[in-house]
């Protein structure tokens, strides 16, 4: 029961010799190949299904780098039906429609497919169930039902933390499970609840665990800095998620007040009053922060590519796939040199 877990900030990855020179030489786009016979090509970090990243901007800018985008639950049918008609770039092959668990939810999911495929002729409809407690039994039972409602799409669905429940959420009919319980940097679930699972142990037991049922894990939040992306791809994610990186930058479709921006977690009490969602019985569990507005979001995602080539660089992998089978991992104490930390401009 005790035995030590690990999360991204306890470990390093070991430089391994390389034949490659440049960072150039490093291919990021994978395809992953869904247990249910549907597919999907790109980079695989997705920018995460909240308020302030998971914008229909972000969408277009992350799509020209082929990074992908989970489309909050709140927009409407008409709001993604504007984005189809209005040429959005990303939409067709980049966005994931996000839906909870409720009949209402995934009948949109359903007619907003069918909007794709009027407009777009055959595309791979991508599909993220977000349920924050992915232990409840109904939860592989509305998996089971979005697999028959919607057979071609991409599903990815959580979240979860544990062995057992990845093999659980992939048999019901996702191709990859969501892992990773008060992860985020808004997210006080550990700390209201008591409970959780460091991010890097979980990853690393689900990938396991999902391999053998011929499918694949998507972890969620915790990335930090970029060098966390390529933590979570060497324990063996197919797909990463992250929110706050992604957050206060021109996409992120939010007022601007004094150079800084309003972000808050999809448990907060700030979340709940703005989609109507407030419940006598329920606790916020994120937090509302202000964070400095950081302009275009094109530079982050620059930091963030540029980390991951430097990463295989060192490891000598030349995509993202190879990344696991490269990297070994050692566990630290300390991962930096602070002492000019407060300095820093």
């Amino acid at each position: 029961m005790m035995d030590i877990k690990l999360d991204f900030d306890d470990v390093l990855i070991v430089p391994q010799f390389s034949d490659i020179t440049s960072r150039s030489q490093v291919d990021l786009v994978t395809t992953i190949e869904g247990k249910w016979g549907s597919s999907i090509t790109g980079v695989p970090i997705v920018a995460a299904n909240m308020d302030g990243v998971g914008t229909f901007s972000m969408c277009a800018a992350l799509a020209k780098h082929q990074m992908f985008t989970a489309i909050t639950k709140h927009h409407s049918i008409e709001r993604w039906d504007y984005a189809i008609r209005s040429g959005n770039p990303g939409v067709k092959d980049f966005a994931f429609i996000t839906i909870g668990m409720s009949d209402e939810e995934l009948h949109k999911a359903k007619v907003i497919s069918q909007v794709m495929e009027h407009h777009y002729g055959d595309v791979n409809v991508k599909v993220v169930i977000d349920v924050a407690n992915g232990y409840m039994n109904s939860f592989y039972d509305f998996i089971r039902k979005a697999r028959i409602s919607l057979p071609k799409a991409f599903i990815m669905a959580g979240t979860v933390t544990t062995a057992e429940a990845t093999r659980r959420v992939i048999q019901s009919g996702a191709d990859l499970a969501r892992i990773g319980i008060g992860t985020g940097a808004v997210c006080t679930t550990r700390r209201m609840t008591g409970v959780g699972f460091p991010l890097l142990s979980a990853l690393a037991e689900c990938a396991e665990a999902a391999d053998e049922v011929f499918g694949g894990v998507q972890s969620d939040g915790g990335c930090v800095f970029p060098g966390d992306f390529s933590k979570a791809f060497g324990v063996g994610a197919q797909m990463v998620m992250a929110g706050s990186i992604f957050a206060g930058h021109d996409e992120s479709e939010q007022e601007i007040s004094d150079g800084k921006v309003i972000f808050y977690g999809m448990s907060s009490h700030e979340a709940q009053k703005n989609h109507g969602e407030i419940k006598n019985y329920r606790a916020s569990e994120g937090r509302i922060v202000q964070i400095p507005y950081r302009g275009p979001v094109e530079n982050t995602i620059s930091d963030i590519l540029g980390g991951i080539r430097s990463t295989c660089a060192y490891i000598g992998a030349k995509t993202i796939t190879e990344l696991p089978k490269k990297t070994q991992f050692i566990r630290v104490n300390n991962q930096l040199n602070k002492s000019l930390e407060k300095y820093t401009i």
